[in-house]
């Protein structure tokens, strides 16, 4: 379903907080997007469709969606915007990878769960049911 509200597939993002200090990583949600948008979640796909060799064309959607969701303005910003944006990412994502001891989050279920903790219920925290859409469904 979220496939064809999407246009096309469905890919699965986690939304992470980091915590540094602690050396927490906490998954806070989960969101299904559209390959244009997962490409940019993903330093490494974003970075891999770059070493793969994509054309221009096949890559102007990704620039494009990135300038306008993050309010860069057309006219002044450019890949370079984007290529300098995504290399500090990759930058700290070598620096994360390589501090030790981080411990993981579910929500507010540590990883791993506790057995008795229902599987349901990490799943709606993280996958919250879309609001009702206002004056609909009146009877």
């Amino acid at each position: 379903e979220a496939g064809r509200r999407l246009g096309g597939e469905a890919h699965m993002v986690l939304l992470c907080e980091l915590d540094i200090e602690a050396r927490i990583v906490t998954v806070q949600s989960v969101r299904f997007v559209g390959a244009v948008e997962a490409s940019l979640y993903s330093v490494e796909r974003f970075v891999q469709l770059q070493l793969d060799g994509t054309s221009a064309d096949e890559m102007q959607p990704c620039l494009d969606h990135f300038l306008a969701t993050n309010g860069y303005d057309e006219e002044t910003s450019s890949v370079v915007t984007v290529h300098e944006v995504f290399n500090v990412a990759f930058a700290l994502k070598v620096l994360l990878d390589n501090i030790p001891d981080w411990k993981t989050r579910l929500g507010k279920h540590t990883v791993p769960v506790a057995a008795s903790t229902s599987a349901a219920i990490v799943v709606d925290e993280l996958c919250p049911a879309p609001a009702a859409k206002k004056g609909g469904n009146k009877k």
